[in-house]
C-alpha cells in the first residue's frame, strides 16, 4: 500500500499556491474534465471518475494554459478533497458547459507588479483611494477593486480602466 502511495505524480508547478498543494497534490488535468456551475466547478477525475466540487474562491490563474487540480488523499482509495483548481485566462474556451458561469478573467496588477487575474462578474464596486484611507496604501495604487465575497484587492491601474476591462470582458452577459 505503501509503495502505491509513493508511485502517485507529483508534477510540481512554481506557480502553485503552497496553501493548497504543498508540491504533491496538483497535477495536470484536461480541461474537458472540468465543468462550471453555478456556484464553482466540477471536476471528474478521468481515472476513477469521481466528482470534486471547487468553489469560486478555490479558482486561480495557470500559468501555461492548462487546467490542473489540486486534490489532497487522506487514504489511498478513499475520496480526496478538493483543494485548488487552476484554469487559463480565458476559461471558457476550454471548458464544457461553461459559456453561462464562466468569463474571462481581467488581468490587473498589484503595487508589487504581481499579476491579480479578477473575474469581472465578480466586481461590486471600484473606487479610487482618496484622503486617509490613501496613506494605508502603497503609493502606485491607483484603484480599489471590491468583490463580491467582501475582499478587495489594490491595482495600479486607474479605476476607469479597470471599469472599461469589465465593461468589455464582462458585459456581455
Amino acid at each position: 500500500m505503501l509503495l502505491l502511495c509513493a508511485t502517485l505524480p507529483a508534477q510540481a508547478h512554481d506557480f502553485y499556491d503552497r496553501s493548497c498543494c504543498a508540491d504533491r497534490d496538483c497535477h495536470p488535468t484536461p480541461c474537458e474534465s472540468i465543468r462550471a456551475v453555478p456556484q464553482g466547478f466540477d471536476y471528474t477525475d478521468p481515472q476513477d471518475h469521481a466528482v470534486y466540487f471547487f468553489t469560486r474562491d478555490k479558482m486561480h490563474l495557470s500559468h501555461d494554459d492548462q487546467c490542473h487540480v489540486c486534490l489532497h488523499h487522506v487514504m489511498i482509495d478513499g475520496p480526496g478533497a478538493a483543494l485548488c483548481l487552476y484554469l487559463p485566462i480565458k476559461a471558457e474556451r476550454t471548458l464544457s458547459d461553461a459559456s453561462h458561469y464562466a468569463t474571462h478573467l481581467i488581468i490587473l496588477h498589484g503595487p508589487d507588479g504581481q499579476i491579480i487575474a479578477v473575474n469581472p462578474l465578480e466586481v461590486i464596486t471600484v473606487r479610487t483611494p482618496r484622503g486617509e484611507i490613501q496613506k494605508h496604501f502603497h503609493s502606485s495604487t491607483k484603484c480599489l477593486v471590491f468583490t463580491a465575497d467582501g475582499k478587495f484587492v489594490a491595482v495600479t491601474e486607474e479605476c476607469q480602466v479597470v471599469r472599461e476591462r469589465i465593461e468589455e470582458d464582462g458585459g456581455d452577459e
